[in-house]
């Protein structure tokens, strides 16, 4: 029951907000009226959500993997053996990565995740003003847009974890920046370092090579090819071999059927075992078959990007010929393809949701046209944005697959912020050309 109330409190603030919104936008004088309220209700739920997230235990993420993998290092261990001892629940990334954290190791615990957590706030408060800029947001624009990363429950999640997707997050924005300025190996460097800490960002790497944004590919590949080679350097062949089987290969084989995974193979995962691996963060070993059914989905994803931004294009010879707004179309559905399509996606991969979200705002990039659009956008956003909350045990009977599928909200809402950037890709392309 908690987390129903919980969601309930969440629903009728962010109504009250999308009404504002609603009343701003057709320049309601009273509605400025009522800001002081909302925003003592946005900052009271955001201080709620913290304490009630998950995890339990605060900065679990931190402490456990990256703390723990700077202490390591610092001791002068590189035997992966004890970086990975813990699975899913420690040290999960490349081993050269360990050795960022060993500046903050020698601190104690809390005080270490006290500096990460003001450093992360950091981070989100640089992607708030960026995204601002990136889509031209007016004041009240604005001020919406820091209420929905208040309200934003996987970024609160990251958050209390002591995880480092809203560092990705700042690192997507100021890439975008970084291209919008034509300093495309930045830009690719920002998001290979991005990607060393989330590998579905690689996907970013295809996309500028399909593009054919040289630099940006190779600003990238020069990041990551070099950690890659230091971190082989450093632990080994070996550790890397044990590292790609239990942290990338197991993942795509054993889908985590656990509440807090929020891809396809997941929900296949959880619909298979008929809700009984809610609270399960080991792999499920799911058949061909079933991973076969769980592959239609992204390829569906990757097909409709396709389409959205090749096909809408028209006869070859304008297939690469892109305009600015078209390519940051492009790169937000290539961010929110990473998270949709992964086949381990956490709950907090979903903070990257508020990049689009900020375009949802946007009165002049044409993402949303009409008030059925403004209603899926909205819709979306908030399915996306609701608390990460441990969740009850399944209803028995015919219910359990409902909820099974309910379980899955951010993903579906994942899928249909995809929908609406292929739509507003398909009609940038088909657009005349001056």
């Amino acid at each position: 029951m908690r987390a129903v109330a919980i969601y309930a409190a969440y629903s009728i603030v962010c109504l009250g907000l999308f009404l504002l919104q609603a009343r701003r936008a057709s320049r309601d004088g009273r509605a400025a009226s009522v800001w002081p309220l909302v925003t003592a209700a946005v900052v009271a739920l955001s201080a709620g959500m913290f304490v009630v997230s998950e995890p339990h235990r605060p900065f679990e993420d931190f402490v456990e993997a990256y703390y723990a993998g700077g202490v390591s290092v610092l001791e002068g261990r590189t035997q992966v053996e004890e970086l990975f001892a813990r699975g899913v629940h420690g040290f999960v990334n490349l081993p050269i990565l360990a050795f960022v954290f060993a500046p903050l190791a020698i601190f104690p615990s809390d005080v270490a995740s006290v500096l990460f957590t003001v450093a992360g706030i950091l981070a989100c408060m640089v992607a708030w003003r960026q995204l601002v800029l990136l889509a031209d947001l007016d004041e009240a624009g604005a001020v919406t847009l820091a209420f929905l990363f208040a309200l934003n429950g996987p970024l609160m999640n990251s958050l209390r974890e002591g995880n480092t997707s809203h560092f990705a997050l700042a690192a997507f924005t100021a890439a975008l920046v970084a291209l919008r300025q034509d300093r495309q190996i930045r830009a690719g460097a920002l998001l290979g370092a991005a990607a060393l800490f989330k590998l579905p960002l690689l996907l970013f790497g295809v996309y500028f090579a399909l593009r054919g944004r040289v630099r940006a590919a190779l600003g990238g590949g020069l990041v990551v090819g070099g950690a890659v080679g230091l971190s082989i350097l450093v632990f080994g062949w070996d550790a890397h071999v044990v590292w790609h089987e239990r942290f990338v290969a197991h993942a795509a084989d054993h889908p985590v059927s656990a509440f807090n995974v929020q891809s396809v193979p997941a929900l296949v995962a959880r619909w298979v075992r008929e809700g009984g691996g809610l609270y399960d963060w080991d792999g499920y070993p799911v058949g061909a078959s079933l991973r076969r059914v769980a592959s239609l989905p992204t390829m569906a994803f990757f097909a409709s990007a396709a389409v959205a931004a090749v096909v809408s294009k028209g006869p070859p010879a304008r297939w690469f010929t892109v305009s600015e707004r078209e390519r940051e179309a492009e790169q937000l559905m290539v961010l929110v393809l990473a998270c949709i399509a992964s086949p381990l996606a956490w709950s907090h991969y979903y903070a990257w949701m508020l990049a689009p979200a900020a375009f949802v705002l946007a009165k002049s990039k044409g993402l949303v046209r009409s008030s059925l659009d403004r209603a899926l956008a909205w819709g979306a956003v908030l399915v996306v944005s609701l608390p990460v909350v441990w969740p009850p045990a399944p209803p028995g009977g015919l219910l359990e697959r409902l909820y099974v599928l309910l379980l899955s909200h951010y993903l579906f809402g994942g899928a249909l912020l995809f929908a609406l950037l292929c739509a507003w890709r398909w009609r940038l392309g088909r657009a005349p050309t001056s």
